[in-house]
């Protein structure tokens, strides 16, 4: 959308606009790039409006989880292309992950070249930033720079570039990690199912209980929320609770 179409205001109108309380037969009101209503009947007089009939018209999603693969791999999928996939499907916002993106978003460096190429997007951009061995002291800089959380693995992620993470360095996240505002960054994503052993990494059940608790120990210890993905078997859940 270009800077004189988000200063426009205009309406839609459709007989099924999906609200809290069921479709209508109304319109919406857009001003300055936000929709500034939404009602039962005829649009504003004076107001240009495009009638799209019966076709439904209803609030854009929320992707959180989006692997964009640009810069560096922009061959697997860039900005471009995944917005225009997400928009598509009813998606208005992503949040990309910060792997497989070379250098994958682990600094506030390799932040900004994310947002230079996120420049395409036909939709909103929000980022994920990486915990990997060393970079604890990235984690304030790139969530004052506006990431909206932090991912991690606990056993190899696929890429050599994002390596996984042990105790020790889960533990140090913790605590940068506890204080930040923005909601999304409430959800530590850790990925994988070994135990905290490095040697060990098995998607065994029995392996699973031991590896939620050292994390559910780490989120106590640092005051944390922690999101953690992925389960193999329901004996973790004790765990967790």
């Amino acid at each position: 959308m270009d800077a004189e179409s988000t200063r426009e205001r205009f309406a839609l109108s459709s007989r099924r606009i999906v609200t809290p309380e069921g479709a209508i037969d109304g319109h919406v009101v857009v001003e300055g790039g936000r929709i500034v209503a939404v009602a039962r009947g005829a649009a504003p007089a004076g107001v240009r409006t495009e009638d799209l009939g019966a076709l439904a018209l209803l609030p854009g999603l929320v992707d959180t989880h989006v692997h964009v693969n640009e810069p560096g791999r922009t061959e697997w999928e860039g900005f471009a292309s995944a917005s225009r996939a997400a928009l598509a499907g009813g998606i208005t916002t992503i949040v990309d992950m910060p792997l497989n993106s070379v250098p994958p978003t682990t600094t506030v460096e390799a932040l900004e070249l994310k947002r230079a190429a996120a420049r395409v997007a036909q939709v909103e951009v929000g980022f994920w930033g990486g915990v990997v061995p060393g970079n604890s002291r990235q984690l304030e800089p790139l969530a004052a720079a506006g990431v909206r959380g932090f991912k991690c693995f606990l056993v190899p992620s696929g890429v050599e570039e994002f390596p996984h993470v042990g105790k020790r360095e889960l533990s140090e996240a913790m605590p940068p990690h506890a204080v930040m505002k923005s909601p999304l960054s409430r959800c530590f994503n850790a990925g994988g199912q070994g135990e905290w052993s490095l040697a060990i990494r098995s998607m065994s059940p029995s392996i699973s209980p031991c590896h939620s608790r050292s994390r559910c120990s780490s989120s106590r210890i640092g005051g944390a929320h922690l999101n953690s993905v992925a389960p193999s078997a329901i004996s973790s859940a004790a765990n967790v609770r």
